[in-house]
């Protein structure tokens, strides 16, 4: 069966779809756990129409991390999934740490309209 699959190419994209989902895993779990700790009661009922800047920029690295090890066959743990959850992880912890020091709104909504 898997080289069926491995023939068509479907299994590229299954490895692929692997290093990608686990940033967002990590944006999420960080955000409860490490930066929040566990509490969303000042959460206003709004935010969850707007976009996280420092989320979707760690998304972002954290994805292209993973899929330049697993390209380039360098990797540092042997397991591109492990980097790419901990480089986003690690950058969203940062970019959040930032960005309450400089006590700047983490809204995409907000923050843009700033830009006006």
């Amino acid at each position: 069966m898997q080289r069926a699959l491995a023939t068509i190419g479907v299994l590229n994209g299954v490895v692929v779809l692997g290093i990608i989902v686990p940033p967002i895993a990590a944006v999420y779990l960080t955000d409860f756990f490490v930066l929040r700790r566990q509490d969303y009661s000042d959460a206003g009922e709004g935010d969850s129409a707007v976009t996280n800047l420092n989320g979707l920029g760690a998304c972002l690295i954290g994805a292209a991390v993973g899929l330049s090890m697993y390209y380039t066959h360098s990797s540092l743990t042997g397991v591109p999934t492990i980097e790419s959850f901990l480089s986003a992880s690690l950058t969203y912890g940062l970019a959040e740490q930032v960005r309450a020091s400089h006590a700047r709104d983490r809204m995409w909504r907000r923050a843009a309209a700033l830009l006006r």
